[in-house]
């Protein structure tokens, strides 16, 4: 740990005093020394043959969050669902939709080969020879 605290949080620290205070919960001030600080422990971890993520690593940044980031808080939280009326408008829209589809596909099929001619018909459903056996005899030698 103490290649870790030498080599990755003295540059990181040194970062950090360079940046106002007020700014340290702003990720667009401290995001790329945060990602440098982040990537440098991960690299250092590895050279010298251990896991990281550990829970030797895992205290060390929570010393880390703890010292910068304890008056760090989210102005508001962000709802991964929508809302509930909002969600079963779009069940209701999609439940109702797809019967209307179909019936509007298997409508379109039925008008549109009752008004083809016979000769339409019969173009549609012949088959085109494909291979050699295609070409005329004079061809195929």
């Amino acid at each position: 740990m103490d290649a870790i605290s030498l080599y990755c949080w003295v540059p990181f620290h040194g970062s950090m005093m360079v940046i106002e205070e007020k700014n340290w919960c702003n990720w667009n001030y401290i995001g790329r020394t945060y990602s440098d600080f982040s990537n440098c422990t991960e690299y250092l971890a590895e050279l010298l043959g251990r896991n990281w993520p550990s829970e030797e690593m895992e205290t060390f940044f929570v010393q880390v969050h703890s010292h910068y980031f304890e008056n760090c808080t989210v102005e508001h939280i962000v709802s991964t669902e929508p809302p509930k009326q909002a969600l079963m408008a779009m069940i209701i829209l999609s439940t109702c939709l797809v019967p209307f589809m179909v019936a509007l596909v298997v409508w379109k099929n039925k008008h549109s080969n009752s008004t083809s001619t016979p000769v339409e018909k019969e173009k549609a459903t012949e088959r085109k020879p494909v291979g050699v056996h295609a070409l005329p005899l004079k061809l195929r030698k």
